[in-house]
Formats: structure tokens, C-alpha cells, sequence
């Protein structure tokens, strides 16, 4: 019944939470329907209501609020020995699918509370980037499946050359416009897949999966351009000093990875700045 209803609404099947869900409801039917009325099972139905809220989308979780009420309704009506009248009876089943969907608006709600919550504790507040927190999560994920597959992977550490400059002579409310421009030109310039990560003050990272050495190479070269025609364009002299690692051979862990992208950003910056720093890494 499940899958009809989802086909109808949205051609897609069911899921195995909206299946164990059902079975769950049908089988709690079974149950009210042998005990009789003197026992009520009203409360355990929202179980599987509050799991299919909390792991699928809305009308899923109506749906089981309302396939829930009509169960429960009509293993009362069926095991009463005097029926009651209609208009109690249709009372009832409202009083009950108003309960399931309240609560089931509640459970969508806090899932909806958490996931906010999450996004705000792993990105940057001024330029809406992945934090450092993020950025390494994502590194470790991504060295697991390099060393896993034998993938190619490319990270990057990025600084801003004269960032400071612009902080002392125009003002920190300037330099915030800075590092939202650049975070923006990441964002158009690098792939969607692509993780870009504000790791403090004029620090950036970025992780390219599945990224060759002269694929990374592009890439970087049109984002540094694309920077500098920003910058020149507001008149800011900020250049950017970059040291990225292609890792054919994939390290053991993040850790060992952003000592290399780093030493290869600060000898960018040793080397005057404005400025990209590439290694190829075989593992030697």
C-alpha cells in the first residue's frame, strides 16, 4: 500500500524505514486487535511514527500518522461489543491522527533543529565556508578513500599576502569584505564536489577529489587569476601564496597531508608571495 501511495505521490519507492515502519503499525494492529479494548496501544504507534519523521520527509510521516489513527481506530471499533456511534467513532480517529501528527511535526522539527545546528558548528560564520573542524572530517574521509580505492587526491593551503595591510589601513570591516570576496570566487571558480574551508584569520583550504596534478594546476591558476582580477579590481593589494600536494600515492593520515600542503604554502610565502607552490607525491 506504502509503495502505491509513494508512487502516486512521488514515483519513488519505498524505503526500508518506510517499510519497517508499516510493518510495524500493521503488526501493533494485530496486537490491539487481540487484546480488546481494555488494553491501549495508542502510544506505542508512535514509534514508528517518530522514526519515519525523523528519517524521511513530511508527507511520509503524515502518511503514517494517518495510516496509524485508521489501525488503532479500527481495532477499537472492531473489538467493542457495543459499536459506537459514528460521529464518536470518527471523533476518536480525529483526536488520534491529530495526536500522531503533532508529534510527528515535533520529531520533523527537532530533526530539522539538529541539522541546522550541525551546519552552524562546522562552517565559518563570515564566509559560510567549512570550518577547520569540517575540513579536516572531510580530509580524513577522503585519505580513507585514496588509501582504500588507490584515488587520486589534491590538497591545498591557501594565505593571503598582504591581507594585513588592508586590515590596518582601511579597516577590519574591509578586510571581512576581502575574505567574503575571495570565499565567493572559490565558490563560482571550484567545483561543487570540491571542499573549500576558511581554517582562520587569511588561512584557506581546499580539497579536490579524484583530482590529477595538471587538472589541479588548472584549476588553481584560474582561481588565482580570477582573484587577482578582484582584487585589482576593488583595489586591494592582496595576492594569494598557495603550496598544494597532489597525492598519487595517498599518505597515512591528515595530519601528515596538511604538513605538506603547509610547508608548501610558507615556501610560496618565502619565495615573495603571489605564488603557487605544487608537489606531486609518489609516496618517497
Amino acid at each position: 500500500m506504502l509503495a502505491w501511495v509513494n508512487e502516486i505521490l512521488s514515483g519513488v519507492a519505498p524505503t526500508s524505514i518506510e517499510r519497517g515502519s508499516v510493518a510495524a503499525v500493521l503488526a501493533l494492529g494485530i496486537l490491539d486487535f487481540s487484546v480488546g479494548p481494555q488494553l491501549s496501544f495508542a502510544v506505542f504507534y508512535l514509534l514508528p511514527i517518530a522514526a519515519t519523521s525523523w528519517y524521511e520527509v513530511e508527507r511520509s510521516g503524515a502518511f503514517m500518522c494517518a495510516l496509524a489513527a485508521a489501525v488503532a481506530g479500527g481495532a477499537d471499533l472492531l473489538t467493542r461489543l457495543e459499536p459506537l456511534p459514528m460521529w464518536i467513532s470518527a471523533w476518536n480517529y480525529g483526536v488520534l491522527f491529530t495526536l500522531f501528527l503533532v508529534v510527528a511535526v515535533l520529531v520533523s522539527w527537532l530533526r530539522d533543529a539538529k541539522e541546522v545546528q550541525r551546519a552552524v558548528a562546522l562552517s565559518d560564520p563570515l564566509t559560510g565556508l567549512a570550518n577547520t573542524r569540517a575540513f579536516l572530517d572531510r580530509l580524513r574521509e577522503e585519505i580513507e578513500r585514496a588509501l582504500r580505492y588507490g584515488r587520486v587526491l589534491t590538497l591545498v593551503y591557501l594565505d593571503l599576502d598582504r591581507f594585513k595591510e588592508v586590515n590596518d589601513t582601511l579597516g577590519h570591516a574591509e578586510g571581512d569584505r576581502v575574505l567574503m570576496r575571495i570565499a565567493s570566487i572559490m565558490e563560482e571558480t571550484l567545483r561543487t564536489s570540491d571542499l573549500l574551508a576558511r581554517l582562520g584569520g587569511d588561512e584557506f583550504g581546499i580539497i579536490l577529489p579524484e583530482t590529477p596534478y595538471a587538472q589541479a594546476e588548472g584549476a588553481l591558476a584560474k582561481l588565482r587569476a580570477e582573484v587577482l582580477e578582484a582584487m585589482n579590481e576593488e583595489g586591494w593589494p592582496v595576492t594569494l601564496s598557495m603550496g598544494a600536494v597532489t597525492f598519487e600515492s595517498s599518505v597515512e593520515t591528515a595530519d601528515d597531508a596538511v604538513r605538506i600542503a603547509d610547508g608548501l604554502m610558507y615556501a610560496a610565502k618565502a619565495a615573495g608571495g603571489d605564488g603557487i607552490q605544487h608537489l606531486l607525491w609518489t609516496g618517497e
